[in-house]
């Protein structure tokens, strides 16, 4: 941080990311990007690949590269009132990959274009802007307002020991990639958004152990390196996960002590997506978007190796 000037302004680098001054219609672009953002692995291991202008792209991206090039195509698919009465096929085929693999949960992912679709037009006026609006600057109202109407974010482990456990990975970087987008002005100010957790998902826990954050039993390590299927909603996923979330609080709590007096404080959003994006950053360099690309080469140069040996946990799901 003393090294290097975050910018909210570096979200719109990402060549995937729309450029130009954000509209209402970049709102549409976030929601239906995020809608979708779930499952990019494939059963190798690997991320699910794309080749696109010339470009490999990967994970994350490999979606953005098909809704982009849907809409080079005149597809409209991050228009709701499109997207609802569009076929399904066609709605499929945008996530052709053009090559042997596949992309993971197609009926599932156009089942949630179709149901937010529906939503929006019935409720919103056939954009998600106006959900944002009805937020009133509150990045908890605003997921609250989603997990109403959007059922595919529901991301609630629903008996953990008897007990519900919210995650709510993609409901909260829904709001965290609109508050980046706008640089925390007009749609993307709010007042509560060092609210957020993380975005508890299968890969930030990799670099998580290999930092000391968190720690894996030798039990929890050999089921994860047999590359079995655990189910969500499994005790170890939900474990995974929440410590994740805890651990990158404790980290936040621990910077802000360390930044006591400092002028930083003052310039740079200290909270939990900030870390997320740099602990995601280690992995997969999922969105560059504050300056802290050069710490995270830095570090996945220094030990490649102990990243790649720590077991992501496989779980097929929506949610993440």
């Amino acid at each position: 941080m003393h090294k290097e000037d975050f910018s909210l302004a570096k979200w719109h680098d990402n060549a995937m990311h729309p450029q130009g001054q954000p509209t209402a219609s970049t709102i549409d672009w976030i929601f239906m990007i995020d809608l979708l953002n779930f499952s990019f692995w494939l059963e190798d291991g690997t991320s699910v690949p794309i080749e696109y202008k010339g470009e490999r792209y990967t994970g994350y991206f490999t979606l953005c590269a098909c809704i982009n090039r849907a809409l080079e195509q005149g597809i409209p698919v991050t228009t709701p009132s499109y997207v609802a009465t569009a076929p399904e096929e066609t709605l499929a085929n945008v996530f052709d990959l053009g090559g042997s693999a596949v992309f993971p949960m197609i009926p599932e992912r156009v089942a949630s274009l179709k149901q937010a679709a529906a939503a929006l037009v019935a409720h919103f006026d056939g954009s998600f802007v106006n959900v944002v609006a009805q937020a009133n600057g509150s990045a908890i109202a605003l997921i609250n307002l989603v997990l109403k109407h959007f059922p595919t974010f529901r991301d609630i482990a629903q008996s953990y020991h008897g007990r519900p456990i919210h995650v709510l990975k993609r409901a909260q970087i829904l709001v965290a990639d609109i508050w980046a987008c706008f640089e925390g002005q007009s749609h993307g100010h709010f007042h509560d958004i060092d609210k957020i957790t993380m975005f508890a998902d299968y890969r930030v826990p990799q670099a998580l152990v290999v930092f000391g954050l968190i720690e894996y039993t030798p039990e929890l390590l050999q089921r994860l390196a047999s590359h079995d299927l655990i189910e969500s909603g499994d005790a170890d996923e939900v474990e995974i996960r929440a410590c994740s979330i805890w651990s990158v609080e404790l980290v936040r709590r621990a910077i802000l002590r360390k930044l006591q007096g400092s002028r930083l404080l003052n310039t740079t959003p200290v909270n939990a997506i900030v870390i997320d994006f740099y602990l995601y950053g280690i992995e997969l360099i999922l969105i560059v978007l504050f300056l802290i690309c050069k710490c995270s080469w830095d570090f996945t140069k220094a030990k490649p190796g102990e990243i790649k040996s720590i077991p992501f946990h496989r779980t097929r799901s929506q949610f993440y």
